[in-house]
């Protein structure tokens, strides 16, 4: 699970995803289809990082604002992938990324706050097969 590192000020700030997750008084984080937290790996020149667990994934992070944007660091783990990212609450698609198996790609999205809560689904896909991403980062922040 993810844990909310900072909040800037009231109604506006940053949500840095990693590690594990306590209780927020604006609700906890809850994320599917991610492995746990690895690395960090200087030998490949990796900060900790995380994979999906397959082609999809999950994230909701509580919020305050009518919206929240992301960025998500990704690459790929098979040739001919991208990912998409999309607002898992209105379906709104953001960026569609190509993802290389070498280096990091940053793919952004505006993510609709509801009921204090908005949710990122990251979407693998690619020929001949879509496999699981890695991550090594992931931004949530409101205006």
């Amino acid at each position: 699970m993810f844990k909310l590192k900072a909040k800037l000020s009231a109604g506006t700030g940053s949500y840095y995803v990693d590690t594990k997750p306590p209780r927020f008084p604006m609700g906890t984080i809850a994320e599917k289809g991610l492995k746990g937290m690895e690395g960090p790996y200087p030998q490949w020149a990796l900060g900790k990082v995380r994979w999906s667990e397959g082609d999809r994934f999950e994230v909701t992070v509580p919020c305050s604002a009518p919206s929240v944007s992301v960025l998500v660091e990704a690459r790929g783990s098979k040739p001919n992938n991208s990912l998409t990212l999309t607002d898992g609450l209105t379906g709104k698609k953001g960026a569609s990324v190509e993802l290389s198996d070498s280096k990091f790609n940053p793919a952004t999205a505006n993510l609709t706050c509801q009921d204090q809560r908005a949710r990122l689904v990251g979407q693998v896909t690619g020929q001949p097969q879509a496999g699981p991403v890695l991550i090594q980062k992931m931004q949530f922040s409101e205006p």
